[in-house]
């Protein structure tokens, strides 16, 4: 087990119930001022490497409750973990301690920084529309919709975002007639166009624009504007 836990990228790091180190892998001396001899010595007396000061808390809660807890740590460098806190269960199904597991995670959390920030943009930019706006992905999936388009339509964001536009007709505006509307848009810059008696909003002109804008950090390409006109 020492020799599969060593050659793992995840770092680990055993205690018993009074906190005190049992066993630990080479991976924890990035987030841990650990050497050999503090095997035996309490977790609480040695210097991390992240930003967590309620770790011990955090430890005998869950020895305690035996309920698993994950949390993102950030270390001093910059660098993102993910850190569940288990219970060390014996052979014998005896809780004899904790088992801290560390996954390093800076790359995804770095994408969904860069995520983050690109639905920030795309917000700003679509609430300088004077028209009801939504932006699909090339799943048809709505990304992202200005404030005209939510007072419009009398919807909250959390309604639509992230779902496909079909559940959006089909379901709320129920419809199936704008269904062609974006069916088989290829990956060039069109535009098509329908007139819709909406439920709330009454008679409205829908504009369909696709323009490929890719993304090459992620190879994803975001293109489907939706423009609906009084």
């Amino acid at each position: 087990m020492k020799n599969l836990l060593d050659n793992t990228e995840i770092g680990t790091i055993f205690l018993d119930n009074n906190l005190n180190i049992l066993r630990f892998t080479p991976q924890v001396k990035k987030l841990f001022n650990v050497i050999p001899s503090d095997v035996g010595r309490s977790i609480t007396h040695i210097v991390s490497n992240f930003d967590y000061p309620d770790i011990e808390n955090g430890i005998r809660n869950v020895i305690e409750t035996l309920a698993v807890k994950e949390i993102e740590v950030k270390t001093k460098n910059d660098e993102w973990y993910i850190l569940r806190i288990m219970p060390y269960r014996t052979l014998d199904n005896f809780i004899s301690g904790a088992v801290l597991t560390f996954n390093k995670v800076t790359t995804f959390k770095q994408l969904e920084n860069r995520l983050r920030a690109f639905q920030k943009y795309t917000a700003t930019v679509l609430d300088s529309f004077t028209e009801s706006v939504l932006l699909l992905d090339t799943a048809f999936c709505i990304i992202s919709a200005n404030h005209k388009f939510l007072q419009t339509f009398h919807l909250k964001e959390g309604e639509i975002s992230n779902i496909p536009f079909s559940s959006l007709t089909h379901n709320i505006w129920k419809t199936n007639k704008l269904d062609d509307l974006v069916k088989n848009i290829p990956n060039t810059k069109i535009s098509r166009s329908v007139q819709h008696n909406f439920p709330v909003a009454g008679l409205k002109k829908i504009t369909v624009t696709a323009k490929p804008i890719p993304d090459k950090s992620t190879n994803q390409t975001f293109f489907i504007l939706i423009v609906i006109k009084e």
